[in-house]
């Protein structure tokens, strides 16, 4: 059974949606530059540190409190970080087109980015060696997503889009 959250919209008018700014005909979306892809990883990974740093204030410092040991938030925490990773280096090689890339991109930085805020705002202030770790382990997973298949310009991305993406589903 499926659900209908608004009365006049349904399967057949969702197919038959047009973009709201239409290529001209024989012309098909373009790849993102490869200068886009650096742009969002940088603003992405730039940013967990000046969150550390305002939201923080600073680095912390010192060993947590005795008896607290990890808690849910951490596993939950880690186990982002996996899922990243799994993003990177099983999803990302297989992803044939430059759109797709970008957006598996993104959704790991923001997995990574998520670790970073609970190391902020989850974990309690007498567990200073857990918000640095949780720190590291979001920059270091940031990190792993630095577009270096997009090294030598757009036109890298647009030749793999073009090797990799032309037999695959559009």
């Amino acid at each position: 059974m499926r659900l209908k959250l608004v009365g006049w919209v349904n399967d057949a008018s969702i197919r038959q949606m047009e973009p709201m700014f239409p290529l001209p005909p024989g012309q098909s979306q373009k790849p993102p530059p490869a200068l886009v892809l650096w742009i969002v990883w940088l603003a992405l990974t730039t940013s967990i540190p000046i969150y550390q740093l305002v939201l923080g204030k600073g680095l912390p410092q010192g060993a947590n409190a005795p008896g607290t040991g990890f808690g849910p938030v951490v596993v939950m925490a880690v186990g982002q970080i996996l899922v990243a990773a799994v993003l990177r280096w099983l999803v990302l090689p297989r992803v044939g087109r430059a759109p797709q890339m970008l957006v598996v991109m993104i959704v790991g930085l923001v997995l990574s980015e998520a670790v970073e805020f609970y190391g902020l705002f989850l974990i309690s202030p007498d567990q200073p060696e857990t918000k640095l770790s949780l720190f590291l382990l979001s920059l270091l997973s940031c990190v792993q997503f630095a577009p270096i298949y997009a090294r030598s310009g757009p036109a890298s991305l647009l030749r793999l889009g073009a090797q990799q993406g032309t037999d695959r589903n559009p």
